[in-house]
């Protein structure tokens, strides 16, 4: 009787020492969360290590349950008429077409859409989408509030690289609205929906540069005149510093030799670009994020980045 008790008496011990150990590291989990949440893409090396961490840390299959109303615009033709069989197109075949595409996309992270309504614009002018000056005036007479505002156009002006596009939810509202993306009406939904989509949730392109400081060694100018944007280096050294901020995106010599770039031969990258290192590049041309012709997919970092701010930027939209 005595053994047995005293065996009782070191199991209760050691239960009581492990659910110690385990609230202390969950109060420095939620402690280290709640810091990186604060401040998720400060420009000094503590930090930026610390998201790094913070991002590697979030599982795949992170759930936020949470789902998005969009409202669609589109606009009446030359005539100033838009007739009813096309309405009955847009809205039984494109939008469906579209917010099916979004939710296969985002279903990792159990973020849905639904489309609530459709909106007609008079102005038929603007259905030929130019950003430069469509912006603002659209955003301002035709948009609803605390949900996703899509516009659905003939063309865009906004890039070669890129049809469909939006703005991140950190960039100016006056001139950039926050609560919009621009659609091409009748393309299949792909590669530049999801692209619009990664910006609308925080992403930045693969050869963006979060940091305002030079690499040391910086990445050389190149044979074809044309600087690189990001400072990553190809062996990863510097990643959750420079570049997108990102460790499981490649680095990405955009813009240089961009006239092969844009016309690679079945996916397979051979521009001859080095970094400051004198490393080759062999960037994403797969990710929905770069300017390359492959693109079919977020990375993990990606989809944890974008469920960071939907939670710290996003849950107002309803």
């Amino acid at each position: 009787m005595a053994q047995f008790k005293n065996k009782l008496i070191l199991l209760f011990s050691f239960c009581s020492m492990f659910f110690i150990a385990q609230n202390k590291l969950n109060t420095n989990n939620q402690s280290d969360h709640a810091n990186t949440v604060q401040n998720p893409k400060s420009k000094n090396v503590a930090s930026a290590n610390t998201q790094s961490v913070y991002l590697s840390s979030i599982r795949h299959d992170t759930c936020l349950n949470k789902k998005f109303s969009i409202v669609v615009y589109v606009f009446e033709n030359y005539s100033m008429t838009i007739a009813s069989s096309s309405l009955n197109v847009i809205n039984n075949t494109y939008i469906p077409q579209k917010i099916n595409y979004l939710n296969n996309l985002f279903k990792r992270i159990c973020v849905s859409f639904e489309h609530c309504r459709t909106v007609v614009i008079p102005n038929w002018e603007y259905e030929k989408w130019k950003n430069a000056t469509v912006d603002d005036v659209v955003y301002a007479n035709f948009s609803t509030e605390n949900t996703i505002n899509l516009y659905l156009v003939s063309t865009t002006n906004y890039s070669k690289c890129q049809l469909d596009y939006s703005y991140k939810p950190d960039e100016p509202s006056s001139a950039n609205p926050k609560n919009m993306v621009v659609s091409i009406l009748d393309a299949p939904p792909g590669a530049d929906l999801a692209h619009a989509f990664g910006h609308f949730f925080g992403l930045d392109h693969t050869h963006a540069e979060i940091n305002g400081t030079p690499a040391s060694p910086p990445p050389p100018i190149q044979s074809s005149g044309l600087a690189i944007n990001s400072n990553e280096f190809v062996d990863g050294s510097n990643c959750a510093l420079y570049g997108d901020g990102l460790c499981d995106t490649e680095a990405d010599p955009y813009p240089a030799n961009t006239s092969y770039n844009r016309n690679h031969v079945m996916c397979d990258y051979n521009g001859g670009v080095k970094d400051g290192k004198g490393d080759f590049y062999t960037p994403p041309l797969d990710n929905f994020m770069s300017f390359y012709t492959c693109r079919c997919r977020f990375t993990q970092q990606q989809y944890n980045k974008m469920a960071e701010t939907i939670i710290t930027k996003r849950m107002y939209l309803h």
